[in-house]
């Protein structure tokens, strides 16, 4: 039989396993506090109809809170997926 299926499941240390759940709970924060607290700085800029005056700096102030708003998503999910894999690669070593 392989050696890898007589080995006894290995588990992962209680360091490691928080230190994955600290960047997964990163990735979380980042979502929810961060990338949503902007949505309200945002959505006027986007819904905006016709009958809606947008000034430079309104919309200037929109698209950097949109731009900020897409790189604190995109570094949720970088966290949350480091998070995920450090959990998974300490459990499956």
């Amino acid at each position: 039989m392989m050696p890898q299926l007589r080995a006894t499941i290995p588990t992962g240390s209680s360091s490691t396993i928080s230190d994955c759940s600290a960047y997964f709970l990163i990735g979380l924060f980042k979502k929810v506090v961060l990338a949503d607290g902007i949505q309200p700085y945002v959505a006027p800029v986007f819904d905006a109809d016709a009958a809606y005056a947008l000034t430079r700096t309104g919309s200037l102030g929109g698209v950097l809170a949109y731009t900020l708003q897409i790189l604190f998503r995109f570094l949720r999910v970088l966290d949350m997926a480091l998070g995920c894999r450090s959990s998974l690669t300490s459990i499956c070593r």
